[in-house]
């Protein structure tokens, strides 16, 4: 983990919102602090009344309880951060579309499209497999041969025939299903070229830079995603607890829907964050790639 200034920063603040977040539930449902920071008393609850003997230590006594707890409420937040980014990173897999699409394509089959990420990157249709002038910038280069790990003449012959595909493609009509499975062959030589090209634009420090901003950013959205969503649900059966102790009579129904408006707000603004950061990612690495074997290729023929 690069412990920068800026990735400490962010995990940080999703260490505090992730403290604040269940305090929200517990202040709300169960009239209950850990912070106080929604009852408006941070770490220090009421003070106690002054006599002018006590004055001076008493006022000592409360800023070391301050500093004391200033100081907890920071540790906790970069401890629980630590934690939470990287459950969110085995949690969803960085190269997938949302888990929560993913759940709404298995649910309407006849919408499910090919679900990698970097997939989309090259695609200007998924459904129909048309590719985009990125992905045939790409194949001009032979980028998707640079993609096999082990290659033999199996698979070589495989990639040989999708580079050719994504060069001749016509976006005007549907591509002509060279053999069974064309959608997992095509999406395989993607994903196995994406590794290979994130690799290797990472190795140049001025793209390493940009793209290390941009995954903080990813790293960021996506832990906030999920956390929004996890506390949506964890807080329905407090409502169903502080309503069967309550009554619905005594229910305060605004603050409840602030609760539930505040996690929605979050799922919503945090998902589309975390789809055009990583799209943007992805476009620089290929981009970025395509450019490498491009100077490569004219370097190569110049020498000769």
């Amino acid at each position: 983990m690069d412990l920068g200034l800026k990735d400490i920063g962010f995990t940080f603040i999703v260490g505090a919102i992730t403290i604040l977040g269940f305090e929200l539930i517990l202040f709300y449902f169960l009239n209950t602090n850990i912070t106080g920071f929604f009852s408006g008393k941070i770490g220090l609850g009421v003070a106690p009344k002054k006599s002018k003997l006590n004055a001076n230590t008493t006022g000592s006594n409360n800023q070391m309880e301050s500093i004391i707890g200033t100081s907890g409420f920071l540790l906790l937040s970069f401890t629980i951060g630590i934690i939470v980014e990287d459950a969110s990173y085995k949690f969803m897999d960085p190269d997938k579309i949302p888990i929560f699409e993913e759940w709404l394509s298995n649910i309407y089959p006849q919408r499910k499209k090919m679900d990698v990420a970097s997939v989309h990157v090259l695609m200007n249709d998924c459904d129909k497999l048309i590719p985009n002038s990125l992905g045939k910038d790409l194949a001009r280069v032979n980028a998707f041969t640079k993609g096999l790990y082990h290659p033999d003449s199996y698979k070589r012959d495989t990639i040989n025939q999708i580079e050719q595909w994504f060069v001749n493609s016509n976006p005007e009509s549907s591509p002509i299903r060279m053999w069974p499975k064309f959608n997992k062959s095509v999406e395989g030589a993607i994903k196995g070229l994406y590794y290979v090209a994130k690799n290797t634009v990472f190795l140049k420090e001025n793209y390493y830079d940009e793209l290390k901003r941009i995954q903080n950013r990813i790293d960021l959205s996506r832990s906030l995603l999920i956390l929004s969503v996890i506390y949506f649900f964890i807080s329905l059966p407090f409502a169903i607890i502080a309503l069967f102790y309550k009554g619905s009579n005594r229910i305060p129904l605004r603050s409840y829907l602030i609760v539930y408006i505040t996690f929605l707000s979050a799922w919503y603004f945090s998902n589309l964050a975390y789809r055009r950061e990583s799209e943007e990612f992805n476009k620089r690495v290929f981009g970025y790639f395509s450019t490498m074997l491009l100077n490569e290729r004219l370097f190569k023929s110049e020498g000769k």
